[in-house]
């Protein structure tokens, strides 16, 4: 057998990992940054998700409270101008009332509740 120099291009080098190492070390690579990518996704669609849910819950409360100030303005508006007695307006104040506030406490209440949930 023929003893070839170091300084040979024949010689086998084994310094470095190979190319199937390479390719391997690089997959594992992409791999995880698509999964951080995902990950980060997945984060900005909940984010998304909450401040959608959290708008929409802001517009129904305040319809809420537009809905008892008219009825308030409505119903004072009549007795000012003896279109109904007092009696009545009390009457129907006292059932319009309960339904908007509980409501709007319900819809408060959502709210805390979404986002107390969404700190982990």
């Amino acid at each position: 057998m023929v003893e070839l120099p170091e300084s040979s291009p024949l010689v086998d080098l084994r310094d470095g990992p190979s190319f199937e190492q390479e390719e391997q070390a690089k997959d594992r690579e992409h791999k995880a940054w698509m999964q951080q990518r995902e990950h980060e996704h997945q984060k900005a669609m909940a984010v998304a998700e909450h401040k959608h849910r959290a708008g929409m819950q802001k517009l129904v409360l305040g319809a809420v409270f537009a809905v008892l100030l008219i009825v308030f303005g409505l119903t004072l508006g009549a007795v000012w101008n003896h279109a109904v007695t007092p009696d009545f307006a009390i009457e129907i104040s006292k059932f319009v009332l309960p339904s908007l506030v509980g409501s709007a406490a319900t819809i408060v209440g959502a709210m805390f509740v979404s986002a107390g949930g969404k700190g982990s």
